[in-house]
């Protein structure tokens, strides 16, 4: 659903063309039931790793071109099932888009950490600690703790990542005792919070970069609920 939201208030930014490969993942929806997914972009040489329902939700990670196929082959990541390998191009619809630094790292962390908790425990296996418990109006909150980061989800579905200093993980290329000035790289537009630099993208999701003599010492992820979801009034140009 955040996806879709951000997908169709977005329409304006799609551009034409296509490229050889995807730099950063890139929102698709699979169109047709029971897609398989493969894990080479070819028929008679790989073998099915999963299947992909109409409606569900993906990043393009790769794109290739196979000779004997009129249509490109695209490697393939679900937001919520763990199934990730090739799918044959004319199952997806694609939508190729021009997001700023700070959407392409959003996607690019429900990616590394795990959009559900299920695959939260493919990539990092199981928490050290997990802590539950029930919200007002009924959401349900999981809290895993892993060595490195701590996850947060609602009703499984990832709602914020938290990196303290001395652990061995980061958001992209930034990690905890990185420089402000690199932090600036990310967007001419943050806010300031006492020592924080706070970084929101196009869907309002919050990057909070906590630091300590210009150093970051925690990093917080924060996803915005739908009823959040809003442009900005200050966007990458």
């Amino acid at each position: 659903m955040f996806f879709r939201l951000w997908i169709f208030s977005f329409l304006f930014f799609l551009f034409l063309g296509t490229a050889s490969a995807f730099g950063e993942p890139f929102p698709a929806l699979c169109e047709h039931p029971q897609v398989r997914v493969r894990s080479a972009p070819t028929v008679s040489l790989s073998k099915v790793t999963g299947y992909l329902d109409e409606g569900d939700e993906v990043f393009i990670l790769e794109k290739k071109n196979v000779e004997e196929f009129s249509v490109p082959w695209y490697k393939v990541q679900s937001l919520k099932k763990t199934d990730s390998g090739w799918v044959y191009g004319k199952y997806l619809k694609i939508f190729p888009v021009q997001p700023s630094l700070t959407q392409q790292l959003a996607w690019q962390v429900l990616l590394d950490y795990g959009n559900t908790p299920e695959q939260a425990r493919v990539l990092f296996g199981a928490p050290e600690k997990i802590k539950e418990a029930v919200l007002d109006g009924g959401k349900k909150e999981k809290k895993l703790i892993f060595m490195n980061h701590s996850a947060t989800y609602q009703d499984d579905i990832l709602t914020s990542v938290v990196i303290h200093q001395g652990q061995k993980a980061g958001f992209g290329k930034y990690f905890p005792g990185g420089s402000k000035a690199e932090l600036l790289e990310l967007s001419k537009c943050y806010i300031v919070d006492h020592d924080s630099l706070i970084f929101l993208n196009e869907q309002h999701d919050e990057f909070r970069f906590d630091l300590e003599s210009e150093k970051v010492v925690r990093m917080v992820y924060h996803r915005a609920s739908p009823d959040e979801r809003f442009l900005p009034a200050c966007l990458d140009e």
